[in-house]
Parts: structure tokens; sequence; C-alpha cells
């Protein structure tokens, strides 16, 4: 990804399927969407969510660390939207790589910019995907439509109680 060193910001694809100028986040933008979501606890509750979860299942820790936060996420997701770029996790991670001022990286908790593009992606997916496990009532694959039995299989492996903490939740 090439970087315009004035003004920071995308400006060509290295990876991420981004070819188009994408200009610099605002860092006041930022602030005031870390406001709101600080304002609405959102974060709290999922924390709480996912200790219960965890405790319900007995489960560790486990897994590859997320490196970001839930936090992070929402705040970038919000971002995004407000702006009116698509919410895509390339765009959340071109975001971090490269449309955030070092402030801006530092306001929601994001480590100092040691990763490229597609490192941050990864990032990105795994904490989006952590995020979304807390919340989400319908669990089952989102990266392809599934044929009909692979349907039916997804949807006779889904605990309802599991499924109806999902709905309470959103």
């Amino acid at each position: 990804m090439t970087i315009d060193s004035h003004s920071h910001g995308v400006m060509a694809d290295q990876g991420l399927g981004l070819s188009t100028y994408q200009p610099p986040i605002d860092d006041l933008w930022v602030a005031r969407v870390i406001e709101l979501i600080d304002k609405s606890g959102i974060c709290a509750r999922v924390a709480e969510w996912r200790a219960i979860d965890k405790e319900a299942t007995r489960e560790g820790p486990g897994g590859r660390p997320r490196g970001l936060d839930d936090h992070v996420v929402l705040v970038l997701l919000l971002v995004l939207a407000l702006e009116g770029s698509p919410v895509l996790l390339k765009h959340l991670a071109a975001a971090i790589a490269c449309r955030l001022s070092e402030r801006a990286r530092e306001m929601p908790g994001i480590t100092p910019n040691q990763y490229d593009a597609a490192g941050w992606y990864d990032r990105c997916w795994r904490a989006f995907h952590a995020f979304v496990d807390v919340i989400d009532p319908f669990p089952g694959p989102r990266n392809r439509l599934l044929i009909k039995d692979e349907w039916a299989e997804v949807i006779a492996a889904r605990d309802p109680e599991e499924s109806l903490v999902g709905r309470l939740r959103n």
C-alpha cells in the first residue's frame, strides 16, 4: 500500500483491494465516536456476556490473542459508517494502517503501527469475529451462501438456548 506522507490516506492497492484514494480520518471524528461508544456502555456489556459465556462453557482463554479489542472495532466501524465508507474489514484495516494519525490511533488504544495493512486485516478479522461470536443469535458460516442441505445442517447444529441468549443480547 502506498502512503502519501503529507496527508496519510490510502493511495493505491497493495493487497487489500482498495484502488481509490481514501482520505485521512479526522481526529475529532474519532474522539466523538469514542465518546459515544463509551457512553453507550456496550463494551462493558459485551465483556460481561463474554465472561458469562466462558463460565458456562468452562473454556479457558485459548486461541491466538486478538490484538485489537471490542472498543477499537466498534469505534472504527462506526467511524467508517458515519463517513459513508463501506463497513468492511479491509476498510477497517486500511483505516488503522494508513488513514489514522498517530494521535487518532492512540485514542481508542491501538498499539503503535507495527504491521502493514495485511497484518492489520488479520487482527481486525480476529477482533471482529470475537465480538460477533458473543452477540450473534444465529451462529453459522457467513463467508459464503449455503446450499439447502448445508443450511439444514447448520440449523440442526444450533443450540436453541444459545440462539435465544444471542437474540436477547441484540
